[in-house]
């Protein structure tokens, strides 16, 4: 049923009272009309009659004549689609006489001279122009045999939404405060973005939502990674600035855009994105993203078995992703695909009448009689023992956890322990506690940070997101986390009370050098050099990428050939230990001795 029904006004019969108005920004004066699209103009003027309902007269132009023209009945603050002769309109309104947003979201073939046809559900792929030709770009094409006209889809269901602008899917605006302008992004990623848009959007929703191609608002946001809600998506800028090969985050988002159901554990839905994004992703191996080759989410060799490894697939994103590629090889190949249509098989299809119209011609369904609006999730696991045939009564555990998921991880560990036990038969362990790396040596307690280098989320200031600062907090769980290019290297100093002569180096790795399989060590020629005014350096030792593992929150250490008394000490890494240029560490600390006449003079005073 149309959301708006369409209603033939006599005018000379309403006494009306017309306002002026015009489309956002700016709210103030005139006949609305909007920005030209494809050689045609939509304006349209809001009007207040007595009772309930306002009337809305929308007229279509091309070169300045009214080649369409219709009339409406709508409530305050409507939005939506309207038919005005062969096009169809998106208009939005605020209050009884304002419109704030309009423009021409469809056209019939033949309407204005074949140049666009719109939304019409017809696709073709054709090699992508320029540089992207080695890949496949999906174009909407005419319905017309002697038409052939075609767009990409980025120029169509694609908006890069700017702060304090209104999106043409979802209708929101985008917040002015909090949002960034796209204006800011380097054109070389921009056209990663529209590239993988124009390859993948319309694999990713064949695949898991029914081959409906919807609207995808793109935004730049302040905060965060990335993330999506409905029809919206958004990046970090300084996330995407620093990390610039990273631009399938966006395919990882659009799996979030075509999932459309949210009342499921973290972990399955999460999971479900990553395991695509590995499964569509055009630049993953740019970026140095890959999903872990096994199940070692955050637990080092020397602590195996270990009972909360049974569990950790409620880790989400990498951890439950490789899960799933490993239930898919052993069960079923098609286990996430199903998995995904199971958990939305009673998601209500609460959509405008053309999405309706597209998932009834595909699956004969119109709507599903849930007034929820949500998926069907089973919190005991049975969705797991019917895509995989496991034997084993599904009971729901504490935790989001199930009697059937935990039998299928423990099977996964067994197959992640001997897979471990070759690939990492030459790690180093390392040690677990700060301690046991002193090995009976002085830990110097008194480290004060000085100075260092920004990293992911530091909002331009040195004590944010993760930053240098983070690594004298004295916690495994915060960490400095850098891309050695885009943040100008990996560096701390830091300074003692007292100069002492140190012994020993000591770091700590991060949460997820192991479990995302990001090899972020510090690169080859790392160096620490003592100072005693923090101007001049005296390099103290030299390493290498191969003096520690990846595994997580794990302590190691290098011993020192020095017999010289420092104050200030500093930490340098120019270049990465993978592809990626990301390094981070959770702890620095350092051993030594307070030569003698410091301790007799502290005495004395």
């Amino acid at each position: 049923m149309k959301k708006f029904l369409s209603m033939l006004i006599v005018l000379s019969m309403v006494v009306a009272l017309v306002v002026p108005v015009t489309a956002n920004p700016g709210r103030t004066g005139g006949f609305t009309e909007a920005e030209e699209t494809f050689g045609a103009v939509a304006a349209a003027v809001v009007t207040r009659i007595p009772g309930n309902m306002n009337q809305l007269d929308i007229t279509v132009s091309i070169d300045g004549q009214i080649v369409a023209e219709a009339t409406f009945m709508i409530p305050n603050n409507s939005a939506g689609e309207f038919r005005v002769g062969g096009f169809k309109v998106f208009v939005s309104t605020f209050g009884n006489t304002n419109i704030d947003t309009i423009f021409i979201t469809h056209a019939e073939c033949g309407v204005w001279g074949h140049q666009w046809c719109g939304v019409t559900g017809n696709f073709v792929q054709r090699p992508g122009p320029g540089v992207w030709t080695d890949h496949m770009w999906w174009y909407e094409i005419c319905s017309r045999d002697d038409c052939g006209y075609a767009l990409p889809l980025a120029d169509i269901y694609l908006q890069f939404l700017e702060p304090g602008e209104r999106g043409h899917a979802t209708g929101s605006i985008w917040d002015a405060n909090r949002g960034r302008s796209w204006s800011l992004v380097p054109e070389d990623i921009k056209d990663r973005l529209i590239h993988t848009f124009n390859v993948r959007w319309k694999d990713i929703v064949d695949w898991m939502d029914f081959g409906i191609v919807s609207r995808i608002e793109y935004v730049l946001d302040s905060q965060g990674v990335g993330w999506a809600s409905g029809r919206r998506s958004g990046m970090s800028l300084y996330w995407i600035t620093a990390n610039p090969w990273d631009t399938d985050l966006m395919t990882h988002e659009l799996i979030h855009n075509a999932q459309r159901f949210s009342n499921v554990p973290m972990w399955v839905h999460e999971g479900h994105a990553d395991y695509a994004r590995a499964k569509f992703g055009l630049f993953n191996e740019q970026s140095g993203w890959r999903l872990p080759p096994f199940g070692m989410d955050s637990m080092n060799p020397s602590t195996l078995p270990n009972s909360g490894f049974i569990s950790g697939y409620v880790a989400g994103y990498g951890i439950s992703a490789a899960f799933y590629r490993w239930i898919a090889a052993n069960f079923n190949p098609n286990f996430v695909q199903e998995l995904n249509y199971s958990l939305k098989a009673e998601l209500v299809t609460n959509f405008q009448p053309d999405v309706l119209d597209v998932l009834e011609a595909t699956t004969g369904v119109r709507g599903v009689p849930n007034p929820g609006g949500q998926g069907r999730y089973y919190a005991d696991g049975r969705q797991f023992a019917w895509l995989t045939g496991i034997d084993v009564e599904p009971v729901a555990l504490a935790g989001n956890r199930s009697t059937v998921v935990n039998a299928l991880w423990a099977k996964y560990m067994e197959y992640s322990f001997e897979l471990a036990s070759v690939e990492m038969a030459d790690w180093i362990p390392g040690f677990s506690t700060l301690e046991e790396a002193a090995g009976g040596r002085t830990v110097m307690q008194t480290a004060t940070f000085v100075d260092g280098g920004l990293g992911f989320g530091n909002n331009g200031t040195p004590f944010a997101g993760e930053s240098a600062f983070r690594l004298f907090d004295g916690l495994l769980t915060t960490k400095y986390c850098a891309n050695v290019i885009t943040h100008g290297g990996f560096w701390a100093i830091w300074s003692y009370t007292e100069a002492f002569v140190a012994d020993r180096f000591i770091w700590a790795t991060a949460n997820d050098n192991l479990s995302l399989v990001r090899d972020r060590r510090m690169g080859d020629g790392w160096t620490l050099s003592g100072s005693n005014d923090g101007v001049n350096w005296t390099v103290l030792y030299i390493g290498t990428r191969d003096e520690y593992s990846n595994f997580n929150f794990t302590f190691y250490y290098a011993d020192l050939d020095n017999d010289q008394a420092f104050r200030y000490y500093k930490l340098n890494s120019d270049t990465a230990g993978c592809s990626a240029d990301i390094v981070q560490l959770s702890i620095v600390a350092l051993t030594g001795i307070v030569p003698v006449a410091a301790v007799d003079t502290i005495e004395e005073e």
